[in-house]
């Protein structure tokens, strides 16, 4: 069980999770909050069907690591190990997940900023 706990906090903090919390969101503009149902639906990696090892190497490796919140997650080189470690587990491709990671911090909901204020550069 240590080791699917391990995987489960790599992948909820990788960027296609962030992708999932975004989705399952109140869709009210107020602080983002989430039910019991809400959190129980994110889908996560099953350890009887897929080989956690690359998480669990991730969380041993990193878990003690500050990460950059989600506004500047296009930044944050923790962030991007998470999300590479994530990629092997579900066969993605990682430069993909770079780009969702570049595009989820200049969400004007994430970035704190319009967005006309958004530039390839500005987040």
């Amino acid at each position: 069980p240590t080791r699917a706990l391990q995987a489960w906090c790599v992948y909820l903090n990788s960027t296609p999770a962030a992708l999932s919390w975004l989705n399952r969101r109140q869709k009210k503009l107020t602080y983002a909050s989430y039910s019991l149902d809400q959190l129980r639906s994110i889908p996560v990696p099953n350890p009887n069907n897929a080989d956690l090892s690359p998480l669990v190497d991730a969380f041993q490796e990193l878990g003690d690591a500050e990460m950059l919140p989600w506004s500047k997650m296009h930044k944050c080189a923790v962030r991007a190990e998470l999300d590479s470690a994530v990629a092997k587990v579900l066969g993605l491709d990682a430069a993909e997940i770079k780009q969702w990671r570049e595009r989820i911090a200049k969400e004007p909901t994430v970035s704190g900023k319009p967005a006309d204020d958004m530039t390839s550069e500005g987040a």
